[in-house]
């Protein structure tokens, strides 16, 4: 049971980085950080936080180490599907190949078969030659009129 719940709980976990990746990746992050800093200078002005804005700082690192870490889920979790598709591609390739050799087998019993009831064949056909030239060169008794 603590493996399911495991698994279930590293799904949310993946997906919840997958979405915090897509949106800091958007132009929309973009803009909401333009606006941030522009309001928080604005604001630190007036007050007269000196600069550079320390809690500002802070908070800019934070959000950062929290990005590349996300970024670093996403990527791993990236990773993890492209290998289990490599994976997949592999065991396709091997399955379509074996189905060629069975194939190519198949169409090789084919050949042989055909081979050899064509030389069974010519062997008919000399047989039937043989026959007729003896036939041919026997005269006739064919009564004269």
């Amino acid at each position: 049971m603590f493996t399911i719940l495991g698994r279930k709980w590293r799904k949310a976990e993946t997906k919840l980085a997958d979405v915090i990746t897509r949106f800091a990746g958007s132009m929309f992050f973009v803009y909401i950080h333009v606006v941030w800093f522009a309001l928080w200078l604005l604001y630190a002005s007036q007050i007269g936080d000196p600069f550079p804005f320390g809690f500002l700082t802070t908070v800019v690192s934070l959000e950062a180490i929290f990005l590349v870490t996300f970024i670093m889920v996403a990527q791993n979790r990236q990773a993890e599907i492209a290998e289990a598709r490599a994976v997949e591609e592999e065991q396709d390739e091997e399955e379509f190949q074996e189905e060629i050799e069975e194939e190519f087998e198949d169409i090789q019993e084919d050949f042989d078969s055909l081979k050899k009831d064509l030389d069974e064949m010519k062997k008919l056909i000399t047989r039937l030659e043989g026959s007729l030239t003896q036939r041919t060169q026997t005269p006739l008794n064919l009564p004269k009129k």
